[in-house]
């Protein structure tokens, strides 16, 4: 009667070499997801850069420019630098 051997089916030992593979498969796509789902611009630690970094330079920008400590012509041309860093740093 065949499924009835040692490694209990028809398929044999097959299925058993293949786990080892479908695992790591299984880690990887975790890790795919995980960084398409929190964003992770790539090589940032390399840089030595954060994305937050950006947000935070622009949020103290218009923290000063709503004190009034800067004009409304030093915060546009400001807020022009930072938008041209960042899209110099994404050709990165």
């Amino acid at each position: 009667m065949p499924g009835n051997g040692w490694w209990g089916g028809s398929w044999g030992i097959f299925p058993m070499m293949l786990m080892p593979l479908m695992m790591i498969v299984g880690v990887v796509l975790v890790l795919v997801v995980l960084r398409a789902v929190f964003g992770l611009r790539p090589g940032w630690r390399d840089r030595g850069e954060r994305p937050e970094d950006d947000d935070a330079a622009l949020r103290i920008l218009r923290e000063r420019y709503a004190r009034g400590e800067i004009t409304e012509d030093d915060f546009l041309d400001r807020k022009a630098m930072l938008e041209v860093r960042l899209r110099d740093r994404l050709r990165r």
